[in-house]
């Protein structure tokens, strides 16, 4: 198993469990006001977790897309 293999594992459970939360928090009545608000929270902590896992893919994409309009800006100008 490689290093990037057991990342991706983390990623995917990660996504996973956000869902999970969200559906659960979705409805306050199910667990309670207090325990939606926690699991609301919890669940922005996972996903803060998930885009700093994601980091490095953002930024190549950022760079990709943004490296592409300045090219297209060039042929207009």
């Amino acid at each position: 198993m490689t290093a990037g293999s057991s990342r991706t594992k983390l990623k995917l459970f990660i996504d996973i469990l956000i869902f999970a939360v969200f559906v659960v928090a979705w409805d306050p009545r199910s667990t309670g006001i207090a325990v939606s608000d926690w699991l609301t929270i919890g669940s922005i902590a996972a996903l803060v977790v998930n885009l700093l896992l994601s980091c490095t893919r953002i930024a190549e994409i950022g760079v990709r897309f943004f490296g592409c309009y300045r090219a297209r800006a060039k042929l207009v100008a």
